[in-house]
């Protein structure tokens, strides 16, 4: 059974050159008793270098998310992180 993803934080940051806003939201959602589906969106509104530099890096960021999420899933789980 899946269940409807809950958002669980909602995050404004502009702290960047070129960088008007961003907004992030992380979405949790149970799959299994042991597994947890986890969604992470972010907008940005940014200056056109950035923005074409956000576009281009999509990839990077996703594996860079898909790392850190799988990490965090081993230390929580107790197993080496690395």
């Amino acid at each position: 059974m899946q269940h409807r993803l809950k958002p669980v934080g909602l995050e404004f940051i502009a702290a960047a050159p070129g960088l008007r806003a961003l907004v992030e939201e992380w979405r949790l959602a149970p799959v299994t008793a042991t597994r947890t589906r986890v969604q992470w969106t972010f907008a940005a509104g940014a200056a056109a270098p950035l923005r074409l530099a956000l576009r281009h890096g999509r990839r990077g960021l996703d594996r860079s998310f898909t790392t850190a999420v799988t990490n965090l899933d081993r230390l929580l789980a107790g197993k080496d992180a690395s």
